[in-house]
C-alpha cells in the first residue's frame, strides 16, 4: 500500500521534519550538508519496511525541492545567472551587452541525460572543482538518492512563476491565477493580451488540472509564449534562465502532479517558524532545535489524528456567535416565507441559524458571520442542473446556514449567470485552444439581479473570487487554497 500525507497536511509545520541545521558565517558545501543525511536516508529507503508508531511503512524518496539558489548549491551546478546553469540541457547561454547570461530559443542544444550529468560532475570532481564541466562543479551526495537529477530535483514554480520583491508569495500567486488576466484584458494592448493569455492558461492549468490531457495540451501555449516574448516586448534581455526553465514545467507536472502540490510555500512557512524560534543571539541552533522539539511534543499531545474523511468529506454547520444583527434583520422575514414554501411548515421558536459550514478542512462562512472581514469565503459555486446557461453550476452569496430534519441547508442569494464569454483578438490555432480553458476558469455574472433560494449544503462546490469586469463581474472558483507562506 502506498501512503502519502495529502496536501495541505504535509505542508503544515507540525508535519515537517527537521533533519539538519547549519549555522556559520561561511556558506556550506553539499558534503557538509548532505553526506551523513544521505547515508541515513539510503539506509531507511533500502529497508524492507520501517516501523513508526507500531505501523509498518515502506519509505521511498520522491523529490528534493528548494528554490533556485539553494538548488544550485545542493546539486553542484552553476547559479541561475551563469553559463551552463540548466541541469536539463547543455545550452551554453550568451551575454548581451553585460555580464548577465541569457538563454534564447534560437540557441538549441541537446538535453542533458543522467549519464551526461554524472560524467560532468565526476570530471569536475577530478579537477578538484577548479573548472566547471558543462555547469557542474562537483559531485553532490544527493546524486546517490536521485535516479535522475532532472526528475528528482524539480524547479520550484513558486519562485519561478511568481517571484516578487513585494508582498508575500501567496498574494502574488493569487494575483497571477485570478486577477492578472482580467486586468490585462481591461488595460492591455491586443498584442500583450494575446501573448499573456498563453502564459496565464498554461500556468493555471498546471497549478491544478482537471485532466492530465489538459497539461499536455497547454505545452504549445507555453512554448509560444517563450518564443514570442522578445518580439512582443522588444527586449532580448527577457530570455533569462527563469524563462528558459519554463520549458520543463510540463514534464515536471506530468512526473509529480499539479504544481501546487510540490511548490515551496509550506517550506518557506516552516523556515519562518524556525526563525521565530530564535529569542537571543547566543546558541542559536540550540534555541531552534529546542523550540522545534518542544513544539513537536506539544502538537502531538494536542492534535487528534487526521483521517481521509476528516480531510475531505466530513461536514458540519457551526458557530452561532459573532452574528451580524443587521443581516439577520434584513433577511429574516424573507427567509421565513421561503422556508414555509419549501418545507410546507412554519419555523418553531427554537430555530437556530449558523454562521459557518465546514467540509473536510475547507471552511465556508456567510453574511451572518460578523467576523468575515475582507474574506470571500461566503461566495460559492454550487451544483445546479437547472443552470440557465447549461453549465450545471451556478453562483451564490451565502446568507446563513440552518438544520432541518437531519440535513444541513444554506439560505443563499442566487446570482444570475449570463452566456457572455471572454475572448481576445488572437485567431490562430493557439487562440482557439485557450478560450475553452478560460471559459472553464471564469463565469460572467450579472450581480444587479438575484433571487433568494435554499440549497442543500452537499451541493456546494467551491469558494469563489469576484473580479469586476466592465459593467459585469467575473466569478472564478478557488479549487485549491492550500498553499501558504
Amino acid at each position: 500500500m502506498e501512503f502519502k500525507i495529502p496536501p495541505p497536511h504535509r505542508e503544515y509545520t507540525r508535519n515537517k521534519l527537521l533533519f539538519l541545521l547549519y549555522f556559520s558565517e561561511n556558506e556550506p558545501t553539499p558534503s557538509i550538508l548532505y553526506d551523513n543525511l544521505c547515508q541515513q536516508m539510503r539506509k531507511i529507503t533500502n529497508e524492507k519496511f520501517t516501523v513508526i508508531s507500531d505501523q509498518k511503512f515502506n519509505l521511498a524518496f520522491q523529490l528534493f525541492k528548494v528554490d533556485l539558489p539553494c538548488r544550485s548549491l545542493s546539486i553542484c551546478i552553476k547559479q541561475h545567472n551563469g553559463y551552463y546553469c540548466c541541469s536539463n540541457c547543455l545550452q551554453h547561454g550568451k551575454t548581451v551587452g553585460g555580464t548577465c547570461v541569457y538563454y534564447s530559443l534560437d540557441e538549441k542544444q541537446p538535453t542533458c541525460s543522467r549519464r551526461d550529468y554524472i560524467d560532468a560532475a565526476t570530471e569536475a570532481e577530478r579537477n578538484q572543482n577548479q573548472i566547471s564541466v558543462f555547469g557542474a562543479h562537483g559531485n553532490s551526495p544527493l546524486l546517490s538518492l536521485f535516479f535522475n537529477a532532472q526528475v528528482n530535483c524539480p524547479l520550484d514554480y513558486m519562485h519561478l512563476c511568481s517571484e516578487s520583491a513585494i508582498g508575500n508569495q501567496k498574494i502574488i500567486v493569487f494575483f497571477l491565477l485570478f486577477i492578472s488576466l482580467p486586468l490585462i484584458l481591461t488595460f492591455g494592448t491586443d498584442a500583450i493580451i494575446s501573448h499573456f493569455m498563453l502564459y496565464f492558461v498554461a500556468i493555471r492549468v498546471m497549478h491544478l488540472y482537471e485532466n492530465i490531457e489538459d497539461v499536455i495540451n497547454v505545452k504549445p501555449l507555453l512554448d509560444k509564449y517563450r518564443e514570442d516574448i522578445s518580439v512582443v516586448y522588444q527586449d532580448e534581455k527577457l530570455n533569462l534562465y527563469s524563462l528558459h526553465a519554463h520549458e520543463y514545467l510540463v514534464e515536471q507536472v506530468l512526473s509529480h502532479g499539479a504544481s501546487f502540490a510540490h511548490g515551496c510555500f509550506g517550506d518557506e512557512s516552516f523556515l519562518g517558524t524556525l526563525k521565530r524560534s530564535r529569542t537571543q543571539n547566543r546558541r542559536i541552533p540550540y534555541q531552534i532545535f529546542k523550540s522545534y522539539l518542544l513544539r513537536d511534543w506539544e502538537l502531538n499531545e494536542e492534535h487528534t489524528k487526521a483521517t481521509v474523511n476528516s480531510i475531505f468529506i466530513d461536514e458540519k454547520i457551526f458557530d452561532r456567535s459573532f452574528v451580524n444583527l443587521n443581516v439577520h434583520h434584513d433577511h429574516y422575514n424573507d427567509f421565513q416565507l421561503l422556508y414555509k414554501i419549501q418545507f410546507k411548515e412554519a419555523m418553531n421558536e427554537n430555530f437556530s441559524l449558523y454562521c459557518r459550514f465546514q467540509r473536510g478542512i475547507v471552511k465556508f462562512s456567510s453574511l451572518l458571520y460578523s467576523r468575515i472581514g475582507s474574506q470571500l469565503t461566503n461566495i460559492i459555486s454550487f451544483k445546479n442542473t437547472s443552470c440557465p446557461v447549461k453549465k450545471h453550476k451556478c453562483f451564490a452569496i451565502i446568507i446563513w446556514y440552518f438544520h432541518y430534519e437531519s440535513t444541513n441547508y444554506a439560505f443563499i442569494k442566487l446570482l444570475i449567470c449570463t452566456d457572455n464569454v471572454i475572448r481576445t483578438t488572437r485567431t490562430d490555432e493557439l487562440g482557439n485552444i485557450a478560450p475553452s480553458f478560460i471559459d472553464r476558469f471564469y463565469s460572467v455574472i450579472d450581480m444587479n439581479t438575484s433571487d433568494l433560494s435554499i440549497i442543500n449544503v452537499k451541493h456546494i462546490l467551491h469558494q469563489c473570487v469576484i473580479i469586476p469586469f466592465y459593467d459585469l463581474h467575473l466569478f472564478s472558483e478557488v479549487l485549491c487554497n492550500y498553499e501558504h507562506d
